[in-house]
């Protein structure tokens, strides 16, 4: 295979005036070198002629492909932008010249960089000789710039960057001791995606992966407590081999009891969601905060006082409640005794209480909608199937009801997350997409996404019952009042009653 190893030199045939003209040309000469420092044999070559804005990696602006060019003693020159394709670029920024033979994805580093006037360029380096195939291997490696490998890139020694490194991932098999760091102020600013086979050294702990409660993610600290990210794929911190708080940049998940034991002030200020999750050895839930809720809990909260605010500065369009209309409302509401589908989280134990759409009939604005998970579906997936791409196919002995577009809640070891469908095979199969983890032994299926999911303000039920209540108590105050005023009648009454038998008496006497 031909290699296109160095440019000697190249022109700019036009002026700052034509940048804009339809008829724009652009004059390249350079000379075609083997990989062995010879040139090529004279012939006619397809070269690949391409503007980027930036010396390394950035963006294509541009390109041209020449199929009949010729060559002698390796010299070739060509002319862009007069061969049916207009040369377009705006030419209101720096270019570079980038240039390729055929299909090779090979090209010479640096590009040289263009500008609207005449002028000449020279490569350092004795011969700059790019291999045509295979990796690029460099033993003590020092740039002053930046190294832009779309392939793979083997350093038997050591790299020195004061620039950047882009490249698609990172592999270490042998482990990396000591640090990755960028050069100037400001520490690591993007590290991308590095992957670990066996272990990342640090003078203060280690970055573990591969099997066990990791699942290849990755762990930071001692051993015991540190900060790393785990198999939600998220930021978290881990405490005696457990996880204890996960972090995106919208949520946080507490995994453990949150203890204030002393005079604690705690302050949310952000717009996202809060995480809740209770564990009972068997699987872990998580349910999301939404509609300007501040904190959500799916277990019980206990607590010595709750102080609710509710000051007469911070209200407005105060009208006085009518506590006969309270009263009848109240009459209407209905207690019922029920059971949680969800026997893991909520347990089998009887509860008291209201029905969130019943109460919506009678009260609207008592209830709340929100996004959350319901247990609809709630059973272990028959069969998973994990394919290449990361989408997981799962099968079920009964009919799940997901349409494509749903979201659904997949419970997998200790990972939780709610996951799109991509596509429905049947009534009782479908398949999500974007399963970062490795292929799971078993899969629950808890149940899908509702946008309607309703809630009881259960503030507005109390305050309520506070205003039946006092209507119930002018009603008996009234009654007590009413049955006085009977009793004093009634005593007048027995005492004129009394006097009518003694005169009645007096008079039976007189005969």
């Amino acid at each position: 295979m031909k290699t296109l190893t160095k440019i000697l030199l190249v022109f700019c045939c036009f002026g700052t005036a034509a940048l804009q003209a339809q008829t724009a040309a652009l004059t390249v000469q350079g000379i075609l070198k083997k990989s062995d420092g010879s040139a090529v044999p004279d012939d006619v070559y397809t070269l690949r002629f391409a503007l980027y804005d930036a010396e390394f990696g950035g963006t294509e602006v541009w390109f041209e492909v020449l199929n009949n060019v010729e060559t002698n003693g390796g010299l070739y020159s060509a002319v862009l932008g007069v061969n049916g394709k207009a040369l377009d670029a705006l030419f209101d920024v720096p270019y570079y010249l980038s240039v390729k033979i055929g299909n090779s994805s090979q090209e010479l580093l640096p590009r040289p960089r263009l500008s609207a006037a005449p002028y000449a360029l020279a490569l350092l380096g004795a011969d700059n000789i790019v291999p045509s195939t295979g990796n690029i291997q460099a033993y003590g490696l020092t740039a002053s710039h930046g190294i832009s490998a779309s392939g793979n890139l083997t350093v038997g020694g050591s790299a020195t960057v004061t620039g950047t490194i882009q490249a698609g991932g990172l592999t270490a098999t042998n482990g990396v001791s000591g640090s990755i760091v960028q050069a100037g102020s400001g520490g690591v600013e993007s590290a991308g995606l590095i992957s670990v086979q066996t272990g990342i050294l640090a003078s203060t702990g280690s970055i573990n992966s591969g099997s066990g409660p990791f699942h290849g993610y990755g762990f930071l600290g001692d051993g015991t407590t540190g900060y790393g990210s785990n198999s939600y794929g998220v930021a978290s911190i881990w405490a005696s081999g457990q996880n204890v708080v996960n972090v995106t940049n919208s949520d946080v998940t507490i995994n453990k009891m949150l203890k204030l034991p002393n005079a604690f002030t705690q302050t949310y200020t952000g717009s996202g969601n809060i995480y809740q999750l209770w564990t009972n050895g068997l699987t872990t839930q998580s349910f999301p905060v939404t509609n300007g809720y501040s904190m959500e809990t799916n277990a019980v909260i206990k607590v010595g006082a709750v102080h609710a605010m509710s000051d007469r500065r911070a209200k407005k369009d105060f009208v006085l409640s009518n506590p006969a209309n309270d009263l009848a409302l109240l009459q209407r509401l209905r207690i019922t005794d029920y059971k949680y589908k969800d026997v893991i989280a909520k347990g089998d134990v009887p509860k008291k209480g209201v029905i969130a759409q019943e109460i919506e009939q009678i009260i609207p604005e008592a209830v709340g909608l929100s996004a959350d998970v319901i247990p609809d579906i709630y059973a272990l997936a028959k069969n998973t199937r994990l394919d290449a791409g990361g989408t997981l196919h799962l099968s079920m002995d009964q009919a799940h009801g997901l349409k494509a577009g749903d979201k659904v809640r997949l419970i997998a070891g200790d990972r939780q997350a709610e996951f799109t469908v991509s596509a429905v095979a049947s009534s009782t199969e479908f398949s999500v997409g974007g399963w970062l983890a490795s292929a799971p032994e078993k899969v629950f299926v808890y149940g899908r996404e509702v946008n309607d999911f309703h809630s009881v303000d259960y503030d507005y039920l109390f305050t309520l019952n506070i205003s039946a209540t006092q209507e119930l108590a002018r009603r008996v105050e009234f009654l007590e009042k009413e049955n006085a005023d009977f009793k004093a009648q009634n005593d007048e009454l027995r005492q004129l009653l009394e006097g009518l038998r003694a005169d009645l008496d007096a008079l039976k006497g007189t005969r």
